[in-house]
């Protein structure tokens, strides 16, 4: 995975500050970790691989919809680097 890369993208595409994309790059780890997401599926497949985890069930409801922004926005980045 292209993770600085990524953090970059979020800067400089979503504006967001330096600790943001990194709690967003941490969410992305995070969610790595309780499934292995494939991120070449659509966003609804991958999120949806997450989502039946039990684990991931366990979390709560403010977390899980971290953690589902995270894996829209990695898809959204790696969507912008297949148009280059």
């Amino acid at each position: 995975m292209e993770l600085e890369l990524f953090k970059l993208w979020l800067k400089e595409s979503k504006g967001m500050q330096e600790a943001s994309a990194k709690d967003v790059v941490s969410r992305i780890r995070r969610a790595l970790k309780i499934t292995e997401i494939n991120f070449e599926k659509t966003n609804e497949e991958s999120i949806s691989e997450l989502v039946n985890s039990p684990e991931f069930n366990e979390l709560s409801v403010f977390v899980q919809s971290q953690l589902k922004r995270a894996i829209t926005l990695y898809q959204e980045f790696m969507l912008d680097n297949s148009k280059m």
